[in-house]
């Protein structure tokens, strides 16, 4: 069993470790933490350090938690919205980019087809920076542009 870890004032997720539980799970040091939203819960360590454990629990209440931005969020910098009833939606968010282009369509993308930033830009969700291709064609796209750019570089 190697040495103990001190978390005492590492944030992981919504919490905060504030010290040492009394208390052991399975012989597993546990930490008492504070979330944002308030509540003090007790955590294992390992959980923690994994990043199996983020919150107390409350970003599961979606609007009622105070932490609800209106079902919007970023994500591995890309805009996510909240739509649960959307056929492809992840977890009840899809990304705002295959929204916007779904509604410019009128139709649903399939699970198939991708949406390209012209521009670069993962962020820039405007309609006239927005293609749609298959995987494949998004594939081979983004290899063409790497394969430039190095080509540029040296």
């Amino acid at each position: 069993m190697g040495a103990k870890i001190d978390l005492t004032g590492k944030r992981f997720g919504r919490l905060v470790v504030l010290e040492e539980s009394d208390r052991r799970d399975w012989g597993h040091v546990v930490w008492k933490c504070r979330c944002d939203c308030g509540k003090i819960s007790i955590v294992d360590g390992g959980f923690l350090r994994r990043g199996m454990t983020k919150s107390c629990g409350c970003g599961r209440h979606g609007e009622l938690c105070h932490f609800w931005k209106g079902g919007v969020v970023k994500q591995r910098g890309r805009w996510l919205i909240r739509v649960p009833d959307h056929p492809n939606a992840n977890a009840g968010y899809e990304k705002r980019a295959r929204l916007v282009v779904e509604d410019s369509i009128g139709r649903y993308l399939d699970i198939k087809e991708n949406v390209h930033h012209i521009n670069g830009n993962i962020t820039d969700d405007r309609i006239e920076n927005l293609a749609v291709m298959s995987r494949s064609e998004h594939m081979k796209l983004h290899n063409e542009l790497r394969k430039l750019s190095n080509i540029k570089l040296q």
